[in-house]
């Protein structure tokens, strides 16, 4: 697990995901399995895949 700063914002490495191409993972959080490329967020918008590393946006923020 690594821990990252991007413009401020922490952000925790994923669980539930795997490497399914150069640079694009595979989500398994949920139901809907989101095939994710570099640069973009799952359907939930709350896990954005950064060179092949699936990163949790919401990783210590309070609801």
């Amino acid at each position: 697990m690594s821990l990252i700063l991007i413009g401020g914002n922490r952000r925790k490495e994923a669980l539930l995901y795997e490497q399914v191409g150069r640079n694009v993972v595979h989500c398994r959080l949920c139901p809907h399995e989101c095939v994710i490329p570099d640069g973009r967020t799952g359907f939930c918008g709350v896990r954005e895949n950064i060179d092949g590393t699936l990163y949790a946006l919401t990783y210590g923020r309070v609801a």
